[in-house]
Formats: C-alpha cells, structure tokens, sequence
C-alpha cells in the first residue's frame, strides 16, 4: 500500500468521523428518538413473539393486545425515561410468563401498569 493511498484513507476516515459527531451533536433528538423507537418496537416484538411460542393460556391474546396498547401509549420525550419505563414493563412481563401460564391477577397487574403509565403521564394542570 502507497503512503499516499494510506494517508488519503486516515483522511477521510477522521472527516467522516468528526461529520458524524458533528451530527449526533447538532441533532442528538433525531438520533435519540428513532434509537428509542426502534429499541421499543424490536424488544416488544420479541416477547410477544416469546408469549405466542410458550403461553398456553386464555389471557394470550389479550396479553398480545396489552403489549399494543402499551408501545402505542408510551410518548415520552427523554430516552432515559423511556427506557426505565419499557424495561420495567418487559420485567413484569417476563415474571408473568416465567411459569408459561398467565392467570387473572397477573393480567391484572400488567393491565393496571400500562393504565398507571398513561395517567401518570398526563398533564394535571
């Protein structure tokens, strides 16, 4: 390899790099944002994909619905938060599921969990 072609490459390399940074600063909600959507969607994506292969219950489906109704729901605007929230979500699905039965009362408390976050999100004002 020439020391020209090497040179050129450390070049352009560190121009790409910093143009990079440059963006991610200048624009950190963009990146932020579509991280944090496609994070939720992907991580519910699969538990949902886990409860159809294991559960074997008549609260499946409106576990499924829950799951829904929950990435529909979730609007807020700090990554931090929304992620504190989805992985307290995914905990107590996944202690839900651990038995591969789902009963009323843990439908129940997952239920109240989604309602919690939409009420508590709303502006009391």
């Amino acid at each position: 390899m020439k020391k020209g072609c090497f040179v050129g490459g450390i070049i352009i390399f560190t121009t790409v790099v910093i143009i990079g940074l440059y963006f991610y600063k200048t624009h950190k909600t963009f990146f932020t944002e579509f991280g944090r959507d496609r994070i939720i969607s992907k991580g519910l994506s699969e538990i949902s994909e886990r409860i159809d292969s294991t559960i074997h219950s008549p609260y499946k489906d409106s576990l499924n619905t829950l799951i829904h109704a929950y990435k529909l729901k979730k609007k807020d605007p700090k990554f931090e938060n929304a992620m504190e929230d989805f992985s307290d979500f995914i905990r107590k699905i996944q202690i839900a599921i651990k038995d591969k039965q789902v009963d009323s009362l843990e439908f129940a408390e997952l239920k109240h969990f989604v309602k919690d976050y939409e009420r508590s999100k709303k502006d009391r004002n």
